[in-house]
């Protein structure tokens, strides 16, 4: 597709925050069935947007996974499943993703990034290192509101993300 055809760098970007809106509008309001099939249809619509124009993000993968398995947990489980375990599902899946992409040495800040940066530093260290540590931050972001959903779990329910953070030497010679 010519680069004349795409749409600016942001606007599929921010997109995704549409989908979370609607969806934390629904949940507060008590619908969390309507909330999660609003937020998968939404992110269908945009993970297909940017598939068409080469623009597919991790990001956007990841929340649209998140909609579909609550919608599988929801029809399969019933409602109850979810809404105690939605926290701990939706930054659990984003913590892990953050780590992954970490781990794998591409940092999903850097889709972000070469949407507005010259393709001539993309592949530049200080471009991957500042991607690396952006992601870190929106990692620790993440990991933390696991750690703080868990905590909001029923007595008897098991809090199954209390174990220690996950240690990689790559991460750590960031800090």
């Amino acid at each position: 597709m010519p680069e004349t055809d795409k749409p600016a760098p942001g606007v599929l970007s921010n997109a995704g925050f549409i989908a979370w809106g609607l969806y934390g509008v629904l949940i507060i309001a008590g619908h969390p069935t309507a909330a999660v099939c609003v937020g998968l249809a939404a992110m269908i619509a945009l993970v297909t947007r940017e598939y068409r124009y080469g623009a597919l993000k991790i990001i956007d993968c990841t929340s649209l996974s998140f909609f579909a398995l609550a919608l599988l947990t929801i029809v399969t489980t019933g409602r109850d499943l979810f809404s105690n375990y939605r926290f701990i599902a939706a930054w659990g899946i984003f913590a892990a993703v953050a780590w992954a992409t970490l781990l794998a040495g591409f940092p999903f800040t850097l889709q972000y990034a070469r949407e507005r940066a010259p393709r001539e530093v993309w592949n530049a260290p200080p471009f991957i290192t500042m991607n690396m540590i952006m992601t870190t931050v929106w990692m620790r972001l993440f990991q933390p509101s696991r750690w703080f959903s868990a905590t909001r779990s029923t007595a008897s329910t098991p809090n199954i993300f209390a174990s220690g953070s996950i240690y990689h030497p790559r991460i750590a010679a960031l800090r």
